[in-house]
């Protein structure tokens, strides 16, 4: 989990912000975020990522999506919650 960089959106500001995985376990996602005001942030393992909220959209496409997950999708969110964009980063650092 260590140099896991995730992009994070959240519904009122879908402009990635960058921050890094520490932890995850069997319900959230926890995540060190640079803003000092939330230093940590914990995402459910179960909401919906970027592309599936925006595909979601569409009422109808949700029960495609629901299929193909191993949990309930929570699909509600409010203004400011974050979720996780589909893409993300890992870092390696090595000495030379």
């Amino acid at each position: 989990m260590e140099n896991t960089l995730v992009l994070l959106v959240t519904p009122s500001d879908p402009a990635p912000h960058a921050a890094l995985l520490c932890k995850v376990d069997q319900a959230f996602y926890h995540i060190k975020n640079t803003y000092k005001d939330e230093p940590m942030i914990k995402i459910p393992r179960n909401r919906a990522t970027y592309y599936q909220w925006e595909f979601g959209k569409d009422l109808s496409k949700r029960d495609i999506i629901q299929k193909y997950s191993q949990s309930k999708i929570e699909w509600d969110l409010n203004h400011d919650d974050w979720y996780l964009f589909d893409k993300g980063y890992f870092l390696s650092f090595s000495d030379n």
